[in-house]
């Protein structure tokens, strides 16, 4: 007798309630939704992870004594904040997508975030081999204005020649003692080379773009004792001709870029055959340089 009434009293509120079974596809898909938002969601991670690398791997370690006062300032002013912010965000949403599917009450939260944050960083691996993070970079620093570019913010740290930091593209020039130095705000430069060493020439024959240790002579002359080849890594060879092609076709100035993989190659073995050993490459540096007696107002490097 009770069943019967329970029973009853279901079907009297399913019809004035004016409840219906739902068709099989709503669930299906719900549920095909919330997977493809959550592979969006690890996927957009992926370049964030990738934008990660591309900001750590060009953060100038070697030369951070020239930027900053510490290393602890440089992580400071180097770190991605924004992106580790996306990273978090992006692997929260996957973790709810994933979770609210029809099977993902069977796994618990810790688990779907491990393996989130997992094949997020293997895409983001991934897109950082195959050039995305810099192509991501630069497309977002070029299209949104509120976004600054990883990399032109390292320009931007490199472009101080008021305290002996200067980088640009090398202008061809057939004088021996001085060599013509666009930086990447346009301005060109007389740089004088009389108190570079070996290696440091090296350098200038097989980087296009260096930058420069030294301190400001005049208005137009910039005396350097320290080169170092302005190197990006993360970038792709194919993105970077057809941004160089596009740029050509459509008259417009092309992007400052590193100097590439292969002229790095030749530039360590040419180091070799000049009895260089190429992993110390960034820590030969001269001796005034070193010492901060260039100039008054010039690098001072405490050791």
């Amino acid at each position: 007798m009770k069943h019967r009434n329970l029973k009853n009293k279901i079907l009297d509120a399913i019809k004035e309630k004016d409840i219906y079974p739902r068709p099989k596809w709503q669930f299906l898909l719900k549920d095909y939704f919330l997977w493809f938002f959550g592979l969006v969601s690890v996927l957009v991670g992926g370049v964030a992870v990738s934008l990660i690398i591309f900001t750590l791997v060009n953060s100038d370690w070697e030369s951070y004594r020239y930027l900053s006062n510490s290393l602890f300032e440089h992580i400071v002013k180097m770190a991605p904040y924004l992106w580790i912010v996306v990273l978090g965000g992006f692997v929260l949403t996957s973790d709810y997508n994933f979770s609210n599917t029809k099977d993902g009450y069977k796994y618990s939260v810790p688990k779907i975030t491990g393996l989130s944050i997992l094949i997020s960083i293997i895409f983001g691996f991934i897109f950082y081999q195959f050039g995305l993070a810099y192509f991501a970079d630069y497309m977002l620093g070029k299209n949104i204005p509120i976004y600054q570019g990883f990399t032109e913010k390292r320009q931007g740290l490199w472009n101080r020649p008021e305290e002996g930091l200067l980088a640009g593209t090398i202008v061809p020039s057939e004088k021996s003692d001085v060599i013509l130095l666009k930086d990447f705000n346009g301005k060109e430069w007389r740089v004088e080379v009389s108190r570079l060493n070996e290696i440091d020439f090296i350098i200038l024959d097989e980087a296009k773009t260096v930058a420069l240790v030294g301190y400001v002579k005049d208005e137009n002359t910039f005396d350097a004792c320290v080169v170092r080849p302005w190197r990006v890594g993360g970038e792709n060879s194919y993105l970077r001709s057809k941004i160089m092609e596009r740029a050509i076709r459509e008259g417009v100035e092309a992007p400052l870029m590193g100097m590439g993989q292969g002229r790095f190659e030749n530039m360590r073995g040419m180091m070799r055959e000049n009895n260089f050993d190429e992993r110390n490459i960034f820590e030969v540096r001269n001796i005034e340089c070193e010492r901060g007696t260039t100039s008054p107002t010039g690098p001072k490097i405490i050791n």
